[in-house]
């Protein structure tokens, strides 16, 4: 990808057939590498706003704007300020006298798009399809901030929870994740040199200090006075310069760069539990179009204080069986995808595993 003049680039089909993606139907990269959106009464047709489409009431789904219709049908807006103009003393109707464009009468006629987050998670509030999700599982708030192409789905091919006989209750407090998310073209992957967040959530967040601690919150501007919001399950921090609590770079090979990350007690501040981490790059090529990240994460919640354990409620997100969204933030790059758990042990043991890939 050629920044700032491309946006995205998942290949030239003529040149790449089969695994180049530009301009394909159903592709977020347009034919001139410009993230694109697709219209939602022809699905199949690429727009970057809602003036591409025809259809009455027509949005473009996946551009990250809530869009409607000029009521004289000039183009695609967000509010009645969009559509007037006052031009040589006329409205754009070519009729109606005017000094300024708040004289003019047109209107902004909403579209049938009810939200568009611009990000590919369809299990979150509002789904690919650009309606309101009625069951959603929340992004954690770590995700703040991004959007488009930097929220991507992950794969989880291997989640385990387990209640050991280390830390008292009922609560899993051993876990391991594996897994692999592609890394969208033009992102900055470097953990030795990036905060990197793990949470493991269901359907709510909690403001952690501040003049609200404790109650649910949606995101940082729900918790005034320097609250956090954060998922009551799990949630860590890894902050580079921190000694040697973040992951380091493993050798010379820029070819395949490994990230490890190892901390036996679990005794990091902010990040108590996790003791171990290892992530590394499988670069693009002819049959990948997108370079992808493998991840291996690991904690146990003994020999630290206070303990750690987390509560999985089995009925959440419309369980049972139990559901849990797990996500990683690296820089500016937040993969996430919701794990489906088999429950073994009588109880003590979640065999966890994403239902739908990347």
């Amino acid at each position: 990808m050629d920044s700032p003049s491309e946006l995205c680039d998942l290949g030239d089909p003529l040149l790449f057939p089969g695994t180049g993606f530009n301009g394909v139907p159903g592709s977020p990269c347009s034919s001139d590498c410009k993230i694109s959106g697709m219209c939602t009464q022809t699905p199949a047709a690429q727009c970057t706003t809602a003036a591409d489409c025809g259809g009455v009431g027509e949005g473009c789904c996946g551009n990250g704007v809530v869009e409607g219709r000029c009521s004289d049908g000039s183009g695609s807006c967000q509010s009645d300020a969009d559509c007037r103009s006052c031009s040589f003393g006329l409205c754009a109707d070519g009729v109606t006298a005017c000094t300024q464009p708040s004289d003019c009468l047109e209107t902004c006629q909403p579209g049938d798009e009810q939200c568009d987050d611009g990000n590919p998670i369809d299990d979150d509030r509002c789904r690919n399809d650009c309606t309101f999700n009625a069951a959603p599982v929340p992004l954690p708030p770590i995700c703040e901030g991004l959007h488009g192409p930097n929220i991507i789905p992950a794969l989880v091919r291997s989640g385990v929870f387990v209640d050991t006989r280390r830390v008292p209750g009922t609560d899993f407090d051993r876990w391991r994740v594996r897994g692999e998310f592609s890394l969208p073209d033009g992102a900055v992957f470097d953990p030795d040199q990036q905060q990197v967040d793990l949470v493991f959530s269901q359907d709510q967040f909690l403001c952690v200090g501040g003049t609200r601690n404790g109650f649910p919150c949606a995101g940082s501007p729900d918790c005034p006075g320097g609250g956090q919001c954060r998922s009551p399950l799990f949630q860590a921090s890894l902050r580079p310069g921190d000694g040697d609590a973040h992951f380091i770079q493993l050798g010379p090979a820029q070819d395949r760069p490994v990230w490890r990350f190892r901390n036996k007690l679990g005794d990091n501040l902010g990040a108590e539990s996790w003791k171990m981490g290892r992530l590394f790059v499988r670069n693009k090529n002819k049959r990948r179009p997108l370079n992808q990240i493998k991840f291996n994460l690991w904690g146990q919640g003994d020999k630290v204080v206070p303990q750690v354990s987390f509560p999985i409620d089995p009925a959440a997100l419309g369980g049972p069986p139990p559901r849990v969204r797990e996500t990683l933030r690296v820089g500016d790059v937040c993969a996430s995808q919701v794990m489906t758990c088999d429950v073994k042990g009588g109880g003590k043991r979640l065999r966890c595993f994403s239902l739908v890939g990347p």
